[in-house]
């Protein structure tokens, strides 16, 4: 359910606010839209953007990014004002954030949401006030470094800073709330979204200790925000990139059972069983004692591919199951005498491979497998199955599991960007890679199946779109993640790396089985 619109331009109305009353050289301006409206919101803001003495320089803040529909801090636009003859001066600060209505739906997210956003603003300002670097920016427009606001590090100390605003606030559960929303973005599906960035679970006892400790003699209302920038500040200290890293080992792999269409407790159950790694085991409990959700059964995950595990364990799951595989479709034929079993079989992992199920994938030794059956039909032979299983097992091995593993991985971060993937895709994905060959073949002779073309024009018929064109949400590309760094210069290009984490770590062996808010 949409969150009402007056709802959070009453709670972004009351962050400025409180940012104005804490330094009145800052005037910071929550853009507010929904999906797709963000240009709309962008060009209603303008002329009353002009109206501030920096105004001129925040339009120009407006043209970056503007494909990017997720919330976002833009930048400060700045203009100093020569006073008593240039005697002295004064500084004037608009600060720009988007804020996409649609990313919460409760009161709680859209106010955490804000505080994490003003915290951006407000870090920016004081590094600007900086002795080393405020003589370099008396005025224009002063933009963030995207490493630095994607990087987790940086991510967590806005949100620590954002569960100390809601408390102080009269949210007694806005620090707890933070943490289970950020644990379940990392088991839900959601395009452009990047879980991995935001770590604050890790953090969320040292954010309620520092709060009771700093309840305990409470900041005067003017020294409030300046109390939670320092908390936040310590807090992040403690963490440095080899722990934040272990919140992006869990939540890549977690991400990519999610799009695969596996269920939570799932998901949870592959962390907390298959994954070698402590701090991933770890992860995987706190985030179930986050989200409430209890990781499903050893069982349950028996035939279950899991990113989480050693790569030579998926390996033999994938192989297990390809055995299984041919030997119901040959059972099936034998019975019925013919090889539609063969093909249909070969169809199903096809338009499965769409959805990045690849444990268990042998279409392209399916498809030979029954064209050898048939012959041996035609041919009079008593026992078909053999020419099958013969023809089988001299083709499978032609896709290697590491080809598989990244045809999903691809199609998985495709999903993530908020794209479609098709069959074209694949074959696109396949062309230059001589290993993948077989999975092109394989794909082009299900895209030229006759049953597999009257599906195809039945959906049409009824307007339904098929499965390999399924469409999600138009969001943006989302930025790679980086490293968990601390930056140099937070903000100003510093702090980024050219080093990017694996997309998991190699697990062991797990056994077989006055304020403006415009909208």
């Amino acid at each position: 359910m949409a969150i009402p619109s007056d709802l959070v331009e009453q709670i972004c109305h009351s962050v400025a606010r409180q940012v104005r009353d804490h330094d009145r050289t800052i005037h910071l301006t929550f853009l507010a839209h929904r999906n797709g409206q963000r240009l709309e919101a962008l060009s209603s803001a303008s002329q009353e953007l002009l109206t501030h003495p920096a105004g001129e320089a925040a339009i120009r803040m407006l043209k970056t990014g503007q494909d990017d529909e997720r919330s976002s801090f833009l930048g400060l636009g700045v203009w100093r004002e020569n006073l008593f003859g240039g005697l002295a001066s004064q500084d004037n600060i608009l600060a720009l954030v988007t804020f996409n209505m649609d990313e919460v739906d409760n009161a709680h997210a859209a106010r955490a949401l804000a505080w994490h956003l003003a915290w951006f603003a407000l870090r920016m300002t004081d590094l600007r006030n900086n002795p080393d670097y405020e003589t370099d920016f008396r005025g224009g427009i002063l933009l963030p470094d995207a490493n630095d606001t994607n990087n987790p590090a940086t991510c967590m100390r806005a949100d620590v800073f954002s569960g100390i605003m809601g408390r102080i606030n009269g949210d007694k559960d806005a620090i707890e709330q933070l943490a289970h929303d950020r644990a379940m973005a990392a088991l839900q599906r959601r395009p452009g979204a990047t879980p991995e960035q935001y770590p604050f679970p890790l953090a969320m006892e040292a954010t309620e200790y520092a709060y009771a400790e700093m309840m305990r003699r409470p900041p005067a209302r003017k020294k409030q925000i300046d109390t939670a920038m320092k908390i936040a500040e310590q807090i992040g200290l403690t963490y440095d990139g080899v722990s934040l890293n272990q919140w992006i080992y869990f939540c890549q792999p977690a991400q990519d059972m999610a799009w695969r269409g596996e269920p939570r407790d799932i998901i949870l159950s592959a962390a907390v069983n298959t994954s070698y790694d402590t701090f991933i085991r770890a992860t995987g409990f706190l985030v179930s004692e986050l989200t409430h959700i209890q990781p499903a059964s050893i069982h349950a995950i028996h035939d279950i591919h899991s990113p989480f595990a050693e790569d030579k364990y998926s390996q033999r799951l994938h192989e297990r199951m390809v055995d299984r595989v041919i030997h119901d479709v040959i059972e099936i034929g034998m019975g019925s005498r013919n090889s539609t079993a063969f093909r249909e079989a070969a169809n199903r992992q096809n338009e499965g491979l769409i959805d990045g199920h690849i444990a268990g994938w042998c279409a392209a030794a399916l498809q030979a497998a029954g064209r050898a059956f048939e012959a041996a039909l035609a041919n009079g032979s008593k026992t078909p199955d053999e020419a099958a299983r013969r023809e089988f097992e001299g083709t499978r091995h032609k896709t290697t599991w590491e080809s598989l593993r990244t045809i999903g991985e691809n199609i998985m971060e495709k999903y993530r960007q908020g794209q479609i993937v098709t069959f074209s895709d694949i074959l696109d994905f396949c062309e230059d890679t001589p290993a993948l060959a077989s999975v092109s073949s394989a794909v082009a002779m299900t895209m030229k199946d006759p049953a597999y073309v009257r599906k195809l024009q039945a959906a049409n018929d009824l307007n339904i779109i098929p499965a390999e064109a399924r469409p999600t949400p138009s969001m943006a590309p989302r930025t790679p993640t980086t490293p968990a760094v601390t930056p140099r210069a937070p903000g100003l290009g510093g702090g980024s790396s050219s080093a990017r984490p694996p997309q998991t770590p190699p697990p062991a062996q797990w056994p077989d089985d006055d304020t403006t808010t415009t909208q």
